[in-house]
């Protein structure tokens, strides 16, 4: 699916840290964020964005990680979750305890591939949108998305005086 993924390393060290950059970027502002302050590139707050991230992390990279580590070309299917802010009223949310689950859930995600053997990196699933993939692929795919929402969460801070 990807060509020349970064080294398993590299790609542990980037999910792990994410938890301590969600923290030290956003403990100190959450009492004087504005949540619902939306981006003009796609309309979500910062709520919005946090409680999305909490939930894919639980429902989606998490379970596909699990399989992985139990079967070998497991099925991970394909998960819509674009609909999830309306669907789930995140704007009625809590945004700190959304962040503090979501710090919570990456770290688990993170102790699901500590001290794993070098060679689970290199186990395949079939993808249903990207076909055959490796665990080290997927966890790009994850890192990836972490530093794209990374973007949107400084521009808010940013926009906000942060």
């Amino acid at each position: 699916m990807i060509l020349n993924p970064p080294a398993p390393a590299w790609l542990y060290d980037s999910l792990r840290s994410w938890a301590d950059w969600l923290e030290a970027e956003l403990s100190p502002v959450v009492a004087t964020v504005v949540w619902d302050e939306s981006l003009e590139r796609c309309g979500w707050s910062l709520r919005d964005l946090i409680c999305y991230l909490r939930d894919v992390e639980g429902e989606v990279h998490q379970p596909r990680l699990q399989i992985m580590l139990v079967e070998a070309d497991a099925f991970l299917a394909g998960v819509w979750s674009d609909n999830w802010v309306q669907e789930r009223a995140y704007r009625l949310q809590d945004g700190n305890h959304a962040l503090e689950a979501l710090i919570t859930a990456r770290r688990q995600t993170a102790a699901l591939l500590a001290d794993m053997e070098a060679a689970m990196w290199q186990r395949r699933a079939l993808h249903a949108y990207f076909g055959y993939t490796t665990l080290q692929e997927l966890v790009y795919l994850m890192v990836q998305h972490d530093r794209q929402y990374q973007v949107d969460i400084e521009t808010v801070i940013k926009k906000q005086g942060g």
